[in-house]
C-alpha cells in the first residue's frame, strides 16, 4: 500500500446546482459579463472553472447553492441574449469535494491522486477547480459519502 498524502483538510459542499454554459464566443470579457448577470441576480457562485476548446468556443461551469435553482434558471435567456452560447445546463444535487493545502506548490501529485481515488471509487469528476493551495471536484451529490470514503484512503488529514 502506498503512503497517504498528507493535506490539511477536506471542505463538503451539499445541495449545489452546476450550471454549465458551453459553446460561447471567447471574447475579453465574456466570462465577466456572465459573472456580472450571476453578481446582479445575487447569486453567488461558488465554483467557476472556464475553458476553450481548439474551435476557440469557451464553457464556463458555476456551482450555486441549488436553492437559486430557479432564480438562475431565469438568467438563461439573459445569458442567450447577451452571450449567445451553444448549449446550456442545469444538474441539481451536486456537491464540492475541496482538498486543501499547506504546501501544494511542493505537491504536483495532489490533483491526480485527488482525481484517481474518485475514478477508483467509480465516481464521475463532473468539473475540477484548482488554487494555490486546494483542489476542488465537482460530483454528484449522492456520490459524496463514497467519495469520503476514498479520499481517506488516499490523504491523511486532521479529522
Amino acid at each position: 500500500m502506498s503512503k497517504k498524502i498528507q493535506i490539511g483538510g477536506v471542505i463538503m459542499r451539499e445541495n449545489l446546482s452546476l450550471i454549465k454554459i458551453l459553446g460561447i464566443n471567447n471574447a475579453p470579457n465574456s466570462g465577466g459579463h456572465i459573472f456580472r448577470i450571476f453578481g446582479d441576480a445575487g447569486i453567488s457562485m461558488e465554483f467557476i472553472s472556464t475553458s476553450e476548446t481548439t474551435t476557440g468556443k469557451g464553457s464556463i461551469l458555476i456551482c450555486v447553492e441549488e436553492k437559486e435553482h430557479q432564480k438562475a434558471k431565469m438568467l438563461i435567456p439573459i445569458i442567450e441574449r447577451e452571450i449567445s452560447p451553444v448549449k446550456e445546463t442545469i444538474h441539481n444535487s451536486v456537491a464540492m469535494m475541496t482538498v486543501y493545502g499547506p504546501h501544494f506548490a511542493e505537491k504536483p501529485s495532489i490533483a491526480a491522486a485527488f482525481c484517481v481515488a474518485l475514478g477508483k471509487a467509480g465516481i464521475n469528476v463532473l468539473g475540477v477547480s484548482t488554487s494555490i493551495n486546494s483542489v476542488t471536484c465537482v460530483i454528484h451529490q449522492k456520490k459524496l459519502n463514497q467519495a469520503k470514503i476514498a479520499i481517506d484512503k488516499s490523504f491523511d488529514y486532521p479529522k
